[in-house]
């Protein structure tokens, strides 16, 4: 079976256009496209690092770099989203309830609705709308740890970790389905 690979490797010898023509589209089995769309990330250190340690990345196009990292930003938020839960039933401290189930309720929303709607439109080529999507996530994420900055009252977010790492993916997933449209 003859690859997309293989294909544009042959247009390209018959026509000598540039060779970046096909690259973005053709699966390509190394690390350079990889290299090369995470450096148009606000985090090419976490996007490589992220990337590079996920199988499925070793034989996608770009379109499956930025599916990877939606599902590796689903993966993270229900984590976190399970953590949030289990600090919030465990204090006592009623203004850093409110604080962390504002929290849940923007990791919920990501879980539930941002992210998927994210992946399905990047399947169906709804760049746009992906892009909106991750960004809500992202959005909510940001919210959650500003929250902790009051009113009423400002406490330690016990969850800023948590939120730079899930702000990174969702930023990086966002910049990938930058890259296609």
């Amino acid at each position: 079976m003859v690859s997309i690979l293989g294909i544009c490797v042959l247009v390209l010898s018959l026509t000598n256009l540039p060779s970046g023509q096909c690259s973005t589209s053709a699966p390509i089995k190394d690390d350079d496209l990889i290299a090369k769309s995470c450096a148009q990330t606000e985090y090419p250190d976490t996007c490589v690092s992220d990337l590079q340690a996920d199988p499925r990345s070793s034989n996608v196009d770009v379109a499956g770099l930025a599916r990877i990292m939606l599902d590796l930003s689903v993966a993270k938020a229900k984590d976190i989203l399970s953590r949030i839960r289990q600090l919030s039933a465990g204090t006592t401290d009623r203004v850093l309830k409110r604080y962390l189930d504002g929290c849940i309720t923007q990791y919920d929303s990501a879980v539930s609705k941002f992210l998927p709607d994210a992946i399905a439109d990047l399947q169906a080529k709804n760049y746009a709308f992906a892009r909106t999507n991750a960004g809500y996530a992202d959005t909510g994420v940001l919210y959650c740890q500003s929250s902790f900055r009051g009113p009423p009252e400002q406490r330690k977010s016990p969850i800023t970790s948590e939120n730079q790492a899930m702000h990174e993916v969702a930023e990086i997933s966002a910049a990938l389905i930058t890259i296609l449209g």
